[in-house]
C-alpha cells in the first residue's frame, strides 16, 4: 500500500477586469474550505468598501448555505455545480426541444456554439429557488453544470464570463 501524500489547498482570486491575482491564500484547511469564500468578501470589502459585484468561482469553495449568504449580500455568482450520476442522468432523460443554442462572444474559444438547459432548482441549504445551466458542446463527454442567482442574465452572457 502507497503511503498517503499530504495535500496543499490553495485559494487565488483574479479580478476580471484588472486580470490581476488580487487574493490569495496557499494555507487553506480542509475543514475551513468552504467558508474561504466568505473569508475572501471581507478582505474584498476591506480594500474597497463594499462587497463584489460577483463573484465567478468553483463550489468546493462553498456550501449551498454559504450560497444563500452570499446572495443575500446582494452579490451576484456564479459557480460549477459538482455532477452526480442521478443529477446527470436526470439531465439527459430530459428532451432535447429543451436545450437552446447559444453563441458565446469569446473569440479565443473553439466551442462557441454549446447547448443550454436552463432551469429553476431547489438544493438544501438554499432559501429560493436557484438557477442552474447545463452546458454541452464544450469539448467535454458531460455537461458543464453551474448555479447561479442572477436570473434575467442570458446564458450566452453566464456562459462568457464562466470561460473567462
Amino acid at each position: 500500500m502507497k503511503p498517503r501524500q499530504k495535500g496543499i489547498l490553495a485559494f487565488l482570486a483574479r479580478d476580471a477586469d484588472a486580470r490581476l491575482f488580487c487574493y490569495a491564500n496557499a494555507q487553506v484547511l480542509k475543514k475551513d474550505q468552504n467558508d474561504e469564500i466568505l473569508r475572501f468578501i471581507e478582505f474584498w470589502e476591506q480594500c474597497h468598501g463594499g462587497p463584489p459585484r460577483e463573484l465567478v468561482f468553483d463550489s468546493r469553495l462553498t456550501t449551498h448555505a454559504n450560497l444563500g449568504r452570499i446572495n443575500a449580500m446582494g452579490i451576484d455568482f456564479l459557480t460549477r455545480r459538482k455532477r452526480s450520476k442521478s443529477l446527470l442522468d436526470a439531465i439527459a432523460t430530459l428532451p432535447q426541444s429543451d436545450w437552446k443554442l447559444v453563441r458565446l462572444n469569446n473569440v479565443g474559444r473553439i466551442y462557441r456554439t454549446p447547448r443550454v438547459l436552463d432551469q429553476r432548482v431547489q438544493i438544501s441549504g438554499y432559501p429560493e429557488d436557484i438557477r442552474q445551466l447545463a452546458v454541452c458542446d464544450l469539448g467535454q463527454k458531460q455537461p458543464t453544470l453551474l448555479f447561479t442567482n442572477q436570473m434575467k442574465t442570458p446564458a450566452s452572457q453566464l456562459g462568457d464570463r464562466y470561460a473567462r
